[in-house]
């Protein structure tokens, strides 16, 4: 795999606030990130962090890395972290 230094990302969230959307968004995403968005209080603050999920996943298929072989673990002191993946942060 290529390496790249970086991809800079941005997004309107706005959609995710319709529930639909909101919903096949929340399918979409790791147990992790389910978790962490059932236990987020406001609507806001829930799709900003389905968006968050759904940036990276897009920034790690734009860097190569097959989206259904995306394990995430959690490093203490670091935050999220790709299985396999031991040098890759975000």
């Amino acid at each position: 795999m290529e390496k790249q230094k970086g991809i800079l990302l941005a997004a309107d969230i706005t959609p995710l606030r319709e529930e639909q959307n909101f919903q096949a968004a929340y399918r979409l995403v790791s147990d992790f990130r389910k978790y962490k968005v059932d236990r987020l209080r406001g609507m806001e603050n829930k799709c900003q962090s389905l968006g968050v999920e759904l940036m990276l996943r897009m920034a790690l298929r734009r860097m190569g890395f097959p989206p259904g072989e995306l394990r995430y673990t959690f490093v203490e002191g670091h935050g999220p972290a790709l299985e396999g993946y031991e040098g890759l942060r975000f």
